[in-house]
């Protein structure tokens, strides 16, 4: 009989998937730009683009995720619009093409490569500890703990933690085989 490890509740996963909640002092330090932020910001025209940009940043500088314009709260989009004297914004606007472009541009000056560009490694290491260790629950660790050695960014891990137990590749008493399905 197959056990399940739930690592997070319903209400955890929803509070995972939304940005995180600031006080005042919190709000001023995390949407406060680096020097090369802020001349990116200068760079753009439209007060959506702006707004979306800096509070980009700012949940990537907290909580190394982005998210979509919907989830963006009410306080922080007040916060920044006043901040940056962006005036009144039409944050549906914000769409998922200047999201991307906004989201490379913050990889890349965070030093956070894209995933694609250290899949090899990774995917020789999962290998190599899928030999070792058989059970997936250990390999995930040692792959989550081999991307964050290697600094990388991908998007399917910093969503949702993926439970490495409800859809089990190996069966009990069956080392490594089965393969990774989760890269």
């Amino acid at each position: 009989m197959a056990r399940y490890l739930f690592l997070l509740d319903a209400t955890q996963r929803r509070a995972f998937d939304q940005p995180p909640v600031f006080n005042p002092p919190q709000r001023q330090l995390f949407f406060a730009l680096p020097d090369w932020a802020t001349r990116s910001l200068a760079t753009l025209l439209a007060p959506h683009s702006r707004g979306g940009f800096v509070l980009q940043v700012g949940y990537f500088k907290t909580t190394g995720c982005f998210f979509p314009v919907d989830r963006f709260l009410a306080t922080d989009q007040a916060y920044v619009q006043q901040r940056y004297h962006l005036g009144a914004v039409e944050w549906t606007r914000y769409g998922k093409v200047t999201r991307f472009n906004h989201q490379q541009q913050i990889l890349q000056q965070f030093g956070v490569p894209p995933f694609e560009q250290v899949e090899a490694a990774v995917r020789q290491q999962v290998t190599h500890f899928a030999r070792l260790l058989g059970p997936p629950f250990s390999v995930s660790i040692q792959a989550l703990s081999c991307l964050l050695w290697l600094k990388s960014f991908s998007p399917m891990l910093t969503r949702r933690p993926v439970d490495p137990l409800k859809r089990p590749s190996w069966r009990p008493g069956q080392r490594g085989g089965g393969g990774f399905r989760y890269l």
